[in-house]
C-alpha cells in the first residue's frame, strides 16, 4: 500500500452513490473515512469527534438541510474543505466563502482528481496555518 500524509476524513454528500464512490477512493489507499448524509449531520459528527484528527472534510455543495458551503462557514477554517459538486452546481462564492475552502471539484473528475487534489488542499491548508502562526 502506498504511504499517504492522510489518516482520517469526513464525506459529506446526500447522494449515496457518490458517497460511496467517494469513500472508496480514499479506502483504497488506506485512510479511515467517516461519512454524514448532510451538513447538519457533519457538524453533529464534529460535535462528537472533534477532538480526533481530521485531515479534511470532504463536501457536496448542493444539500438538504446545511449545504456544503454552509459547513465550511460553519467550521471556519479548523479543517481542510474540498467542496464537490455536479458540473453548474456551484454557486458565486465570495470571498468570505472562498478563504475558507481549499478546493472545488467537479464530480466527473472524482475517479482521477480527488485524493491527490486533497492532498494537495492539505497541505496547503498546513502551509497557510505555519504561516499565521
Amino acid at each position: 500500500m502506498i504511504e499517504t500524509p492522510l489518516k482520517k476524513v469526513l464525506i459529506v454528500d446526500d447522494d449515496e452513490i457518490d458517497l460511496k464512490k467517494m469513500g472508496q477512493i480514499f479506502e483504497q489507499k488506506g485512510v479511515d473515512v467517516s461519512y454524514a448524509n448532510n451538513g447538519k449531520e457533519a457538524v453533529l459528527w464534529l460535535k462528537k469527534n472533534g477532538n480526533h484528527k481530521l485531515d479534511a472534510i470532504i463536501s457536496d455543495v448542493i444539500m438538504p438541510e446545511m449545504n456544503g458551503i454552509e459547513l465550511s462557514h460553519h467550521v471556519g477554517g479548523a479543517y481542510p474543505v474540498i467542496l464537490v459538486s455536479k458540473e453548474g452546481e456551484l454557486p458565486f462564492l465570495s470571498e468570505e466563502y472562498l478563504d475558507l475552502i481549499q478546493a472545488y471539484i467537479d464530480k466527473s473528475d472524482l475517479e482521477h482528481m480527488l485524493f491527490s487534489a486533497t492532498i494537495k488542499a492539505v497541505q496547503r491548508f498546513d502551509d497557510e496555518i505555519s504561516v499565521a502562526a
